[in-house]
């Protein structure tokens, strides 16, 4: 047992599969500091070897607390904690930098690494800005010292023979942080915005589209329309006695049949259609390339049902009156919500619980 599941945590680990500790939201971001810690922790213990065969024993003290390091934030990313691997990461990077100019000199190039730690820190969210700024400006200050302090080469022997070489590789690992660093902003750059157009879209009581939604679905809805000439359905439903529930069983109630409401008709149309709140204890259908009597019967088997559902704990039927009409793609969305509404009327006007189809459709 214990084989078996040391097995399917290696398999997890070698193929980036998200951790249980691991949001969903942030599984992009668990891939990208697994990559580079790993990819980190190799190259460190690759230099190792490089090291002990020129000699180089602080450098080969500081390559291995570098694996260290980065084996620590690979552990710290898979539990989740995130931030805790953007930091060890950080420090190895400024810690490895100083000691590697300190003990070679600039000429291999690893001072540049100063650069994408700024860049993590600034961009990094979970630490808070004054700390984030603050930290960015220290490695940028950090960078100028070594630059001043250091100008002339430090170290003499045949390990400068690598020094053109690792200067360039160098430059191009330098660049992997800064990706990630980019990649980070455009992830939470696109959430931000996925969160804007959701609260700006989605009603928040029953977590139906909204009548903004409607209007902008329906022009890429009618471009597409026009090239098949398909026509559509409108459906304009109103709640049935709804403020009496309201007044007298209290407004959270209210708020427990609109939301009980907005559940039913979607589960009752189909995929293609869209069910959107308009306002209050109204609700529009639009039914998609559906013809006015496909409409009619799916309305009535939802209309059919619906007393029966249990919108409350009070023991009192919940029913909606409906004004169907058919929509056009040449047409104005409210043009086709006016007839809809002045047969919605007339479905209250004669008694409530009814559905009034335009043209030749019937009343049920």
């Amino acid at each position: 047992m214990d084989a078996a599941s040391s097995d399917n945590r290696l398999t997890r680990f070698l193929t980036f599969q998200k951790p249980h500790r691991v949001s969903k939201d942030h599984y992009l971001e668990f891939v990208a500091i697994q990559v580079s810690s790993l990819f980190s922790l190799v190259v460190h213990l690759l230099l190792i070897g490089v090291y002990h065969s020129y000699q180089l024993w602080p450098m080969i003290g500081f390559s291995a607390i570098s694996a260290l390091l980065w084996s620590a934030a690979i552990v710290a990313n898979a539990r989740g904690e995130h931030l805790m691997a953007l930091v060890l990461g950080c420090t190895e990077l400024c810690g490895y930098s100083i000691a590697a100019v300190y003990f070679l000199g600039l000429e291999f190039g690893f001072q540049f690494y100063l650069w994408p730690t700024t860049c993590l820190a600034i961009v990094n969210s979970r630490l808070h800005v004054l700390w984030a700024s603050l930290t960015g400006f220290a490695c940028i200050v950090l960078f100028l010292t070594l630059n001043l302090v250091f100008p002339e080469p430090r170290y003499v022997g045949g390990f400068t023979l690598w020094a053109r070489w690792l200067y360039g590789l160098n430059v191009l690992l330098a660049a992997a942080p800064l990706i990630l660093a980019v990649v980070m902003i455009r992830r939470q750059f696109e959430r931000q915005r996925r969160d804007l157009v959701e609260l700006a879209t989605r009603d928040e009581l029953t977590q139906l589209y909204n009548r903004r939604y409607l209007r902008e679905f329906l022009h890429p809805w009618r471009a597409q329309a026009r090239r098949t000439g398909a026509c559509s359905v409108i459906a304009l439903g109103d709640i049935d006695n709804f403020k009496p529930i309201n007044d007298e069983l209290g407004h959270d109630v209210g708020d427990e049949v609109l939301r009980g409401v907005a559940a039913f008709l979607l589960d009752q149309v189909r995929e293609e259609d869209l069910v959107c709140r308009w306002g209050g204890e109204e609700f529009v259908i639009v039914f998609a390339s559906t013809t006015l009597d496909q409409a009619q019967m799916i309305l009535q088997r939802l209309h059919q049902s619906m007393p029966q559902q249990h919108f409350m704990k009070q023991d009192r039927s919940v029913t909606i009156s409906f004004g169907v009409t058919d929509f056009k793609p040449e047409e104005d969305l409210s043009d086709a919500l006016m007839r809809a509404d002045q047969l919605l009327y007339r479905a209250k006007a004669a008694g409530r619980n009814r559905i009034e189809i335009a043209a030749d459709g019937t009343a049920t």
